[in-house]
């Protein structure tokens, strides 16, 4: 019995090619997304979930007025550990991305931002194993630092180089005191070496320790086993942490709270300079949803074909019950040709997922691959492979089953067939509200995207060109100045402690008259010299600019219109107002308009301008950007590496754009528009599929009535009109219900960006248009060729 199911499945799809590949196609097509999908969404849930303890982790936040930040100060973790029970250890991390550090080994010479200073107590936390050296021990010297398996041999050219020696910035001796397993892709700590935290000289341990607002280190905390974990409890274990904080620093006050590890990489995107690139868990969640569609919409093909060709199954059904067919063995013939199909489908599915994996890879920054050798991988497509054969094969199986044999074999079952027709119109309409949501989110995505990418930002990021001072190039700036001045093409420069892109440096110590006592805002602080407005076009609203004719600039501020409303003063009043910023008493002498020195994903923040001259504060001192003309753009980048090649030859040459590096902040966004474009595509694409089908079955269906239609005088316009006008209803229709729930998701979807464009009515406009078009040039094709078919070849037995 169950050898004549599969002949007689095989026998169909070899007898009805066209329908069979459609159904094929749009199944492989619809489970290779969700295959590309589900990889990614598994990643994505995974994070952090090796960890033995990572049930009992958390990470603190703080939350002053003007942010919430993934960092806390370097007393916090010593003195929560002291004062609350049920924290059995903490471990603190100091992770700097905008000052790479040089290491060499012998003539080699490696850069990167991802040496990370870390308390020991790191490696008792989190499940980072040790393939050598003792992880007890292994942070304790303060000359000691560990390596990844990967960094070791990316050095050493081996993994066996416990007790060997490294420089950092070519002065600094450290030994080699373990090397660690590489870390996994789905953990959000992601770095390449460790180095203790009693060596980080770069800041004076005896003042750090006292400083509860030096918002510099992510902390991380981990519960004992009786300590109650409860929602409400953690939020009393965080007003605890505040108390011991605010004593600590009454100048500074915040809200803490602890983050759950297993949340840390899909739920932070709040939070303002995170360790790392995260996740989002509305994508994942929007994604997932997406994926569930387009398998169904490549079910609904399949279950619409199936259902428009019933009449030329009914004759076949009659006669295998005729002869004692049950139901029941007719259920699982139907289910068995569907399950076939979706094999098949799924076989061509992986190669197509096999094949994009690359590309996707790339575009996104993973690094997913085919678990095929995977239990959980092998049963979940097992899963899809059950689900897709019930979903898309069900109801053609139970609809075709209950013909009744004395009906289908003496008439055509107008009534059946009158029924199964409004099924299929339903099923098409909700293929296409589908695709027409996704039309509508990435004209969204879209129309954002180049909305923030073209917004004035208050400052001109055109023709600017920095390098990052690293190495000698910040202790020889007099030097590095003075080439850049005697050189015609880049004597346009100025030296700032932060490219104003995404600054990250900010401070709750600011004190002003009229300052409430209970009140402690953060404020973003930038170092810059004199000639930063000028060569950022940034607008005076009142007041002046910093210059050496005045040497109390270097004590004295500009801040912005934000931080002048925190303030609570007006421009007419504010020059001359004293300010007190990180100990150093002045005055206000300028404000500047509102600029956005943050990706425009965020609100403009007060901004306070500290003067720093070349002989200033070298703890300002990051990046020095030149405006250079387009005109000499070559040249001048040529100028640049020979003085970088002159005055700090141990670095490679390094410069950037700013403009580039602002379009590196929307990274997110662009990858979320590349993906709605690409799954919009394949769901029109599948629908267009099956519409192609529905299209060809109701022209050889109607073939008699064309050739009469054409013998009375019908032209190919007329019958096109009358083939296409019921489908496009249909279009219609989904375009009606899709409009609003598009509306709904990505009015939520804009709400993430404090600057966002308007849901106007053409953008729903254009995506209904574009998908009737899309659907009339589908089913036009088949009723033109339907419409030019000589009557006399379906007329010739009337």
């Amino acid at each position: 019995m169950f050898r004549n199911y599969w002949v007689v499945a095989f026998r169909n799809l070899v007898r009805n090619k066209v329908f069979s590949a459609i159904n094929i196609l749009g199944l492989a097509l619809g489970l290779a997304c969700s295959i590309l999908i589900l990889l990614w969404v598994h990643q994505e849930l995974s994070y952090d979930n090796f960890h033995p303890n990572g049930a009992h982790i958390y990470r603190i936040t703080a939350s002053p007025i003007g942010g919430s930040y993934p960092l806390s100060g370097a007393p916090l973790a010593a003195d929560i550990q002291r004062q609350i029970p049920g924290i059995k250890n903490t471990a603190r991390i100091k992770a700097d991305y905008n000052n790479p550090v040089l290491f060499s080994v012998g003539d080699k010479h490696f850069e990167t931002n991802k040496a990370w200073y870390a308390d020991p107590s790191l490696l008792q936390l989190f499940a980072f194993p040790l393939v050598s050296g003792d992880a007890a021990t292994a942070l304790v010297r303060p000359n000691g630092l560990l390596l990844t398996q990967q960094t070791a041999r990316r050095y050493f050219g081996t993994e066996d180089v416990v007790g060997r020696t490294i420089r950092m910035n070519d002065t600094v001796l450290f030994t080699v005191t373990g090397v660690l397993k590489d870390l996994p892709a789905n953990s959000h700590l992601q770095f390449e070496m460790l180095l203790p935290m009693s060596y980080d000289a770069r800041y004076d341990q005896e003042i750090i320790q006292h400083h509860y607002d030096d918002l510099d280190f992510y902390t991380y905390i981990q519960l004992d086993d009786k300590t109650d974990a409860s929602p409400a409890a953690l939020a009393n274990m965080g007003r605890q942490i505040g108390v011991i904080n605010h004593k600590g620093e009454p100048t500074f006050e915040a809200k803490f709270e602890l983050q759950p590890l297993s949340r840390i990489h899909l739920y932070s995107r709040p939070l303002l300079y995170d360790i790392g690139p995260q996740g989002n868990i509305v994508d994942v969640r929007i994604f997932s949803i997406v994926a569930i569609f387009i398998l169904l919409i490549a079910c609904i093909n399949f279950m619409n074909l199936a259902t428009a060709r019933s009449a030329r199954r009914a004759r076949e059904v009659g006669v295998r019950k005729v002869v004692g067919a049950r139901r029941g063995q007719l259920i699982g013939q139907f289910l068995g040709e569907s399950f076939l199909v979706s094999f098949l489908a799924l076989l061509l599915g992986l190669l197509l997922v096999a094949l994009a994996l690359p590309a996707f890879n790339k575009v996104f920054g993973t690094s997913l691959s085919l678990p095929l050798g995977n239990a959980w991988f092998i049963g979940g497509l097992t899963g899809v492979l059950l689900l897709t054969s019930v979903v898309a094969g069900g109801y053609p199986a139970f609809f075709l089953s209950s013909f009744r044999p004395i009906l289908v074999l003496k008439t055509m079952l107008t009534k059946t067939s009158s029924r199964s027709g409004f099924f299929r119109n339903g099923l098409v309409v909700f293929q296409f509200v589908i695709a027409v949501i996704l039309i509508i989110g990435t004209t969204v995505v879209y129309n954002q995207l180049r909305f923030i990418r073209n917004r004035d930002l208050g400052y001109d990021k055109t023709n600017l060109v920095y390098l990052p001072l690293k190495g000698e190039l910040g202790r020889r700036l007099d030097a590095l100045t003075a080439n850049l001045r005697n050189d015609p093409r880049l004597n346009r420069y100025s030296v700032l402690s932060e490219v104003p892109v995404n600054v990250s440096m900010g401070t709750a110590g600011v004190h002003w008259t009229g300052k409430a006592p209970d009140t402690h805002p953060m404020f973003t602080v930038m170092g810059v010299d004199e000639h930063f407005l000028d060569l950022f076009k940034i607008r005076l609203a009142t007041g002046r600019g910093f210059s050496p004719a005045f040497p109390t600039d270097t004590l004295n501020y500009i801040v912005n219109e934000k931080a002048l409303q925190l303030l609570g003063w007006n421009v007419a009043s504010a020059i001359g107002k004293p300010l007190k910023v990180l100990d150093y008493d002045g005055r206000i002498i300028g404000v500047v308009k509102d600029f956005n020195f943050k990706p425009v994903q965020s609100a403009i923040d007060p901004l306070i301008l500290l003067y720093n001259p070349g002989a200033g504060k070298e703890w300002l001192r990051q990046d020095v950007v030149i405006n250079v003309p387009p005109a000499d753009m070559v040249a001048a980048v040529a100028d640049l590496q020979t003085i970088w090649n002159k005055l700090n030859p141990a670095y490679a040459f390094e410069y950037h754009f700013v403009d580039q590096q602002l379009a590196q902040s929307y990274l997110a966004e662009q990858t979320l528009g590349i993906l709605f474009n690409s799954f919009a595509i394949i769901a029109i694409f599948i629908s267009c599929l099956g519409l192609t089908g529905l299209a060809a079955f109701t022209a050889e269906q109607r073939k008699k009535e064309i050739g009469i239609r054409k013998v009375l005088g019908a032209n190919v316009a007329g019958i096109v009109s009358l083939l296409s006008t019921g489908f496009l209803k249909l279009v219609l229709i989904a375009v009606v219900i899709a409009s609003p729930i598009a509306w709904y998701a990505m009015h939520r979807w804009l709400e993430d960006f404090a600057y966002r464009i308007s849901l106007s009515v053409w953008i729903f406009a254009l995506a209904g248009g574009l998908a009737l078009l899309i659907a009339f040039l589908t089913v036009s094709f088949q009723a033109v060729k339907a419409a030019r078919a000589n009557p006399v070849n379906s007329l010739h037995a009337e």
